[in-house]
């Protein structure tokens, strides 16, 4: 094997033996990755960054506008609301990257993607497309690309996810599709603010404000959800459900966002009396949380 061993000693104190032994070394035992820094300098980044974000839901805008305001203030975002909205800004507007909801009701995103990588003019065209979706799976990953999109997000994202990805674009505007999406982890916890936390940096009042929007909202919600069902308008059950995923979700509650998903998969075929103890169930978790939500208000002596 080689090496050497050296023996020292001194009296009264004791006897030191060490050694140096030559090992080749494993193959079983890779290089520590080394990690990759978009480097940011003033010639690196993009000027008058402009982003579209197409998204049809109140609060998913209120968290992309507030991430962007708060992490990079300079960007400049434009909101729509549908993929009609969408197409009449790109006709009139320039954009340097897209933030583009999957599963809007009217037109989703991957018939949005199509229109804008085959029928709009040639510099539209080519802008970076990135999805939001709730979808963790690597399926949806490998249909987005496919589609003709440059990058994926998964909602709810971190705010330092979304800056991120937006960051590579702006110094990176060439960068193509492909790179690896980070796994996603969930913690299944009665009530789980961790994602408010991570957004807001802790902030308490800023997360107050983000469940009052809850707390206001989820009552309304199922109140409608309650006539709805009483005139039997199936639809408009599954639009309003649709409308709740991004709250409940930053609430920790991904159990019903899950629901409400596979809800939304059967909108063609689901029939009233089979959707009635799946959206008691939602109904039942949903304002079990508003009870929670404002026990923690009054714990943090938040009005």
């Amino acid at each position: 094997m080689g090496g050497n061993i050296d023996v020292s000693s001194v009296e009264n104190q004791g006897t030191t033996f060490s050694f140096n032994i030559d090992v080749e070394k494993s193959a079983l035992i890779p290089e520590a990755k080394k990690t990759e820094h978009i480097p940011i300098s003033a010639d690196s980044v993009k000027k008058d960054f402009s982003i579209l974000l197409v998204e049809d839901n109140e609060y998913n805008q209120i968290l992309v506008k507030d991430a962007l305001n708060k992490k990079i203030p300079e960007v400049k975002l434009h909101i729509v609301r549908s993929g009609l909205e969408a197409i009449a800004a790109l006709q009139t507007c320039r954009f340097n990257l897209i933030l583009m909801d999957i599963s809007m009701l009217e037109m989703d995103g991957y018939e949005l993607t199509a229109i804008i990588r085959n029928d709009l003019n040639e510099a539209t065209s080519k802008i970076p497309i990135v999805a939001l979706t709730a979808n963790v799976s690597q399926h949806e990953y490998d249909k987005c690309l496919s589609a003709g999109m440059n990058d994926y997000l998964t909602k709810p994202f971190k705010i330092q996810e979304l800056v991120d990805v937006v960051n590579r674009f702006r110094f990176n505007p060439k960068d193509e599709a492909g790179s690896e999406v980070a796994e996603k982890t969930y913690k299944s916890a009665d009530i789980d603010l961790s994602y408010l936390i991570d957004f807001t940096d802790g902030d308490i009042t800023e997360m107050s404000r983000y469940v009052d929007i809850y707390l206001q909202r989820i009552p309304e919600v199922f109140r409608e959800v309650e006539m709805a069902l009483k005139n039997n308008e199936v639809k408009q059950i599954i639009v309003l459900l649709h409308s709740i995923k991004p709250m409940i979700a930053s609430v920790g509650l991904r159990n019903c966002e899950q629901k409400i998903s596979e809800i939304e998969s059967q909108r063609e075929s689901i029939k009233k009396n089979k959707l009635m103890p799946v959206i008691l169930q939602i109904r039942k978790q949903c304002l079990e949380m508003v009870d929670k939500l404002n026990q923690w208000k009054q714990k943090n002596k938040i009005d």
